[in-house]
């Protein structure tokens, strides 16, 4: 019964006289607290977002890398293809430019054989015209 007696004491003097309890104190100081609390908090999500950010742009340059390397590749690709075109090409008129070779080996050969035909017949010519003058009529 005392024991009740006594909180009953305390209660009413906090009532009565909430300074002298040190009830103010206790509330300013949890209070206090969970000011303290709050801003600890913000600075925790602060660092989060901060976190979260850096996480994102350290995703962006892992896929950077990744988007920069298969470019390369494709490049490179791209170049063995033009490499191989391009020899495909010179190969081809290279084939071209022997044919060609030929062709006009055999037109040269010909004109050749031609001229020599007509320098023969040019000088059956002569000979003939010179026979004719020869010749006396009777």
């Amino acid at each position: 019964m005392k024991a009740r007696q006594g909180k009953h004491d305390f209660f009413n003097t906090v009532i009565k006289n909430p300074a002298e309890s040190g009830i103010e104190k206790k509330i300013q100081l949890i209070s206090d607290s969970i000011n303290d609390t709050q801003s600890e908090i913000n600075i925790i999500q602060e660092n989060i977002n901060q976190s979260e950010l850096g996480l994102k742009l350290l995703q962006l340059f892992e896929q950077i890398q990744v988007d920069e390397q298969a470019l390369k590749l494709a490049i490179e690709e791209k170049k063995e293809g033009l490499q191989a075109l391009a020899q495909e090409s010179l190969n081809t008129h290279k084939k071209e430019y022997k044919i060609l070779e030929e062709k006009w080996g055999k037109i040269d050969k010909k004109f050749n054989e031609s001229k020599e035909l007509l320098e023969e017949l040019n000088q059956q010519l002569k000979e003939l015209l010179q026979s004719s003058v020869s010749i006396k009529p009777f």
